[in-house]
């Protein structure tokens, strides 16, 4: 709640404070980046009969693609899409005596619009940052386990999680810096959206946990 408070102060602040100036001669920026991503931890869930589902790890990767329009000479507005895949999650039956595994990939898939404030406009190395709103969608998981790998009775042979998507107020910055006299850019971002993982497990039993995803990305820019 309190980090929701601050992005809305700076936003208000960015926007009231923004030179207004003319937009840009070449107004739009369009970036195709790669990121890692890691999380606040690692999420786990228990299902109703004790199976526990968690996941080895707390980053992942994935791609991302954005545009930006210039409203201003400061003051840009950013709509992205990226997906990634946050490692594998697993199954252990409670009480077997051994780990019994079976695994799924946890995909998250995030449209984010994004209000900037380029703090160098025109230079060769354009630094921004602002306010995210974010919509994150995740795949749900389904965990099979083949014949030979199927815990003992009276543990599922399956398990099941629903995840609901989630809507997060963060916060981001960039950084373009000018490839020559053409249009090309090279991008690095930063962003970090306070969320949460909102979980049904096999139906029994609704779950939250902390998610809280930051990346960091690299890639290429094009303005025109």
């Amino acid at each position: 709640m309190r980090l929701a408070r601050t992005v809305l102060i700076a936003t208000v602040a960015l926007v009231l404070g923004a030179a207004p100036g003319r937009a840009d001669d070449a107004p739009w920026r369009l970036r195709l980046y790669g990121f890692y991503m890691g999380t606040s931890e690692a999420p786990s869930f228990v299902d109703a009969a004790g199976t526990v589902l968690s996941s080895d790890n707390d980053s992942g990767a994935g791609l991302g693609l954005a545009a930006e329009y210039a409203l201003s000479s400061r003051l840009g507005l950013e709509l992205g899409v990226s997906s990634a895949d946050h490692g594998d999650f697993r199954a252990r039956a409670a009480g077997s005596g051994e780990r019994v595994e079976a695994s799924d990939t946890l995909g998250v898939t995030t449209l984010a619009l994004s209000l900037n404030y380029h703090v160098t406009p025109g230079a060769t190395a354009d630094l921004h940052f602002g306010a995210v709103v974010a919509w994150l969608d995740f795949g749900d998981l389904a965990i099979r386990y083949d014949a030979g790998n199927a815990p003992p009775p009276p543990a599922p042979s399956a398990v099941n999680v629903g995840l609901d998507s989630s809507i997060a107020l963060g916060l981001g910055a960039g950084l373009d810096l000018v490839l020559g006299d053409g249009g090309w850019l090279l991008y690095s971002q930063v962003r970090y959206l306070p969320a949460s993982l909102d979980a049904d497990v096999s139906g029994h039993s609704a779950q939250s946990v902390d998610y809280d995803p930051w990346t960091l990305g690299l890639g290429f820019g094009y303005r025109f």
